[in-house]
């Protein structure tokens, strides 16, 4: 089998890529990204009308952890030191088929 060359604007470094997309999320925890060391920034948008709560681990716990309110949105981003987690991000809601949007920035 031959590979085909890629030409260099094909070539993604850190910092050079994006995702956009949607998860539902339920009453059990569920990984909504996972670990990337290379991220720059990640923004979550609650599109249902029940509270989703965020954790940054691999698991969330209900009342616990970020709360994004229905329609409401959060983001994770550097702080003033310029560091930001980089490890998974968890969600669960008290109610089951709710949607949550993200984006992701690396």
């Amino acid at each position: 089998m031959v590979q085909q060359p890629i030409t260099v604007d094909q070539v993604r470094q850190p910092g050079e890529a994006s995702i956009a997309g949607n998860v539902t999320c339920g009453v059990a925890s569920i990984v909504v990204r996972q670990a990337n060391r290379h991220r720059k920034e990640a923004t979550f948008t609650n599109i249902s009308d029940t509270r989703i709560d965020i954790a940054k681990s691999n698991l969330a716990t209900l009342n616990a952890g970020i709360p994004v309110y229905p329609h409401g949105s959060i983001i994770i981003e550097p702080d003033a030191s310029g560091r930001i987690y980089v490890g998974p991000i968890s969600a669960i809601t008290s109610a089951a088929t709710k949607l949550l949007a993200f984006t992701e920035d690396w």
